[in-house]
């Protein structure tokens, strides 16, 4: 009877998470910080996608969306493409995982960059580093190569170190 209750609870608490999903309360799956000119963006909710990779269109890599506030589920089930999806956070960073965890792109959206400009950049060990994840997620750390303050596009003072667990949301078939 107790076993058939808990098993009742556990039931009826992961079919509220996955509606609270589907609304876009993501639930904490990032923490850190990226840095522009001492102006954090402080990381919470990731996001796993797959898409075409940009270069070799016939390959699939992982892409993980790392944001600040939850973005709505509804908005991101009507995402055409995976840049419609990356739109919904203007504010964010992106982890594009390449060759088969071999290297990562990253991009970081800051408005400490101006209005819709990004840093991107790619990214190897031990900068970036896969961690071990539940199955079907896609999990990691990021840090400045230094691990201190860098100067980009030579005016800005950029530092960022993060980890993620992201869970899937959802696969595209075309990037733009």
């Amino acid at each position: 009877m107790v076993r058939g209750l808990v098993v009742a609870v556990a039931l009826s608490l992961g079919i509220a998470a996955v509606a609270g999903a589907a609304e876009g309360a993501a639930p904490a799956s990032a923490s850190g910080e990226a840095r522009v000119d001492g102006k954090p963006l402080v990381l919470a909710h990731a996001y796993l996608f797959h898409a075409p990779d940009n270069w070799s269109p016939e390959k699939i890599n992982p892409v993980v969306l790392i944001t600040v506030k939850p973005v709505d589920g509804a908005a991101l089930a009507a995402a055409k493409t995976l840049g419609e999806a990356l739109d919904l956070a203007p504010e964010r960073v992106v982890v594009e995982v390449r060759n088969g965890g071999e290297k990562a792109d990253l991009s970081i959206c800051h408005p400490g960059f101006g209005e819709g400009m990004c840093y991107s950049t790619g990214i190897f060990p031990p900068e970036w580093s896969a961690a071990e994840a539940p199955a079907g997620h896609a999990a990691g750390s990021v840090k400045t190569f230094t691990g201190e303050e860098e100067t980009v596009f030579q005016k800005y003072r950029l530092f960022y170190k993060f980890s993620y667990d992201a869970a899937p949301v959802r696969d595209f078939d075309r990037r733009r």
